[in-house]
């Protein structure tokens, strides 16, 4: 391989271009080549999508772009979208998406306070004019792909032309930024943000997250992927069995409850089973999925609420909002110091669950419905830290200040903990 290699320190440049975008593949006890082929090509169709729609969202300032290279005339490692053999890599997917007529794409802009925040734009390079019904929606990355949050709105762009969108606040803040994604479609266009790196985001593993079928026509196969959560930039590759098999797409994500079909040509009898599995089906899940671990502690949990308690990702641990429950799980309500301990003594359940502790908790955030309640609050607080800090499993352990959000109404505290290991 490194014969066609011919950039100075080239791999070592694929190596650091990946940063905390993408996880690097395994060198112990050999280098993992397969996830080494995905992840480079996968990085590298990101990364111009990436500059062109930013490009193409300050349209009419800038009108098009030039992209070098389209194919390759000898075998080499190379920035081309098409190989040697013809095959079109994952970027050449990426270029025909981001070079549609109509594009929606979410860009940081600065807003009415003068803070950076996440803006649909829609630019509609077309002749004609763009309308329809515009659908954001902030959801979870778990089983089902939950909306949290939604916001919609008609959409008119004249041919030609560019808008920018203002999302609600609701919508573009994300409570567990590890575990959620933004969605935005019309008719005939879909984009996604994300909040975090992929090295940081909790994705179902694959065996999880998609089911897959495989149809055998007279001179091609269908692999259909049916979503139960995300699925990010779903991919097949189908000459790893057999050099003239050819796809028809790449690089689809899909949430819970959609579907798509790969159509493969150009080849003879393939094996259904390897045409669904690693190195020919890819995604981000079955990469960033394995470092992703759910955190299931006793009494941690309200019964019939769809939440994972925990997850533990990386060296994170992500705590999903918690409220104080009994022994049988049932929500305590009414005695507000008994509410706020026990709130505190679940999210320290699933922190020690995951096997942290409290001093490596980083940030806190309490929920009241009732700004007025956070003096007392602050005190049930203090007595808890001082509490955990003298009992016989936590010495020198301490609780830091939690963030404070509050309105209007009762006491109910949802609390959030992220911790790191």
């Amino acid at each position: 391989m490194l014969v066609h290699q011919k950039a100075a320190d080239g791999n070592l440049k694929l190596e650091r271009g990946l940063g905390d975008h993408l996880p690097h593949w395994a060198t112990e006890s050999e280098i993992a080549i397969d996830d080494w082929h995905w992840l480079t090509q996968l990085n590298q169709a990101r990364a111009v999508r990436f500059g062109i729609e930013h490009f193409r969202s300050l349209a009419p300032t800038n009108t098009g772009a030039v992209v070098w290279q389209l194919n390759d005339n000898w075998p080499v490692i190379s920035w081309a979208a098409v190989d040697y053999a013809g095959i079109r890599k994952p970027l050449w997917y990426a270029l025909k998406a981001v070079f549609a007529d109509r594009l929606l794409t979410i860009q940081p802009r600065t807003d009415e306070q003068g803070n950076r925040v996440p803006t649909l734009i829609a630019h509609n390079d077309s002749a004609e004019p763009w309308s329809g019904e515009l659908v954001i929606t902030r959801r979870s990355t778990a089983d089902g792909s939950p909306v949290l949050a939604e916001q919609r709105l008609d959409l008119h762009v004249a041919a030609r032309s560019t808008l920018n969108i203002a999302l609600d606040a609701d919508v573009i803040t994300a409570t567990t930024p590890g575990t959620e994604f933004l969605q935005a479609r019309t008719g005939d266009a879909t984009t996604y943000h994300y909040f975090v790196e992929d090295t940081a985001l909790v994705l179902l593993p694959a065996a999880d997250a998609y089911r897959t079928d495989v149809i055998a026509d007279t001179d091609s196969y269908r692999v259909t992927v049916t979503a139960n959560a995300l699925v990010k930039d779903l991919a097949i590759f189908p000459d790893r069995l057999d050099p003239a098999a050819r796809a028809d797409s790449g690089l689809i994500t899909l949430v819970a409850g959609q579907s798509h079909t790969f159509t493969i040509t150009g080849t003879g009898s393939l094996d259904h089973h390897q045409l669904a599995a690693r190195p020919v089906l890819r995604s981000v899940n079955d990469t960033v999925a394995s470092a992703i671990e759910p955190i299931n502690p006793g009494g941690a949990a309200v019964p019939g609420i769809p939440l994972t308690p925990g997850i533990k990702a990386g060296d994170f641990v992500y705590v999903s909002g918690q409220v104080a429950t009994d022994a049988q799980g049932a929500v305590i309500i009414g005695d507000f110091e008994a509410e706020v301990n026990g709130a505190i003594d679940n999210v320290i359940k699933v922190v020690e669950a995951a096997g942290g502790s409290v001093d490596q908790i980083v940030k806190i955030n309490a929920f009241l419905a009732n700004g007025a309640s956070f003096a007392a609050f602050n005190e049930i607080y203090a007595k808890a830290a001082r509490r955990r800090a003298a009992g016989p499993h936590h010495r020198g352990h301490r609780l830091r200040q939690p963030g404070r959000a509050g309105g209007a109404g009762g006491d109910r505290l949802p609390r959030l903990i992220t911790h790191r290991g």
